[in-house]
């Protein structure tokens, strides 16, 4: 009786951490972006954007490459947007093999984006503008992803397989994230708050 209680038990065990392990984790979200144009009108943001928490999320690009999330602190701080893992869509080629044969195949071509924080404009919380990010290389407010580096000789392009903006905010100040990328493309969002 023993034995198979004890069996059971390790039995009861062992599935659970099974579970534990395959289960998907709560950051790994996806969100399909819902086409948006680049707008300043905060409603027009506000009516598309789908809600995202810190952590991190996939976010796949719609058919005509553009579009908002929102975003939304609970607390007061300094948050990291960070952006990397692009993935362009497959696209069908036609290469010619070594024997002369023409061969269909599929690959990923190079593909590149940009990314805006949008806050709403002092004095005018009816319309939203672009807002500085500061990345080790200084100030922008747009971040651009490749899917690999982009390089001129021995000088980096301003086109990187990972960026990270980061800025101040209030709790509850919800800001708009705009995705500007190909179209079926997919980038991997990382929002933190720092210490």
């Amino acid at each position: 009786m023993r034995r198979q209680t004890r069996k059971l038990l390790l039995l009861m065990i062992v599935t659970v951490l099974l579970f534990g392990i395959l289960a998907v984790p709560a950051g790994a979200a996806t969100r399909k972006l819902k086409y948006q144009p680049f707008t300043r009108v905060r409603a027009k943001a506000d009516a598309k954007a789908l809600s995202v928490g810190e952590g991190q999320v996939t976010v796949k690009i719609p058919k005509k490459g553009r579009g908002y999330l929102k975003f939304t602190p609970t607390k007061d701080g300094t948050y990291a947007f960070m952006l990397s893992g692009l993935k362009s869509r497959k696209q069908k080629v036609q290469v010619v093999t070594k024997t002369g044969k023409i061969k269909t195949k599929k690959i990923r071509p190079f593909s590149n984006g940009y990314f805006y924080v949008m806050t709403a404009d002092t004095g005018n919380t009816l319309r939203i503008g672009q807002a500085p990010l500061a990345t080790s290389g200084g100030t922008t407010n747009a971040l651009w992803v490749a899917t690999r580096k982009v390089q001129y000789g021995n000088k980096v392009g301003w086109r990187l397989k990972k960026r990270v903006g980061m800025i101040p905010l209030k709790a509850g100040q919800t800001v708009y994230l705009y995705f500007s990328f190909n179209k079926g493309d997919t980038v991997k969002l990382r929002i933190e708050r720092g210490v």
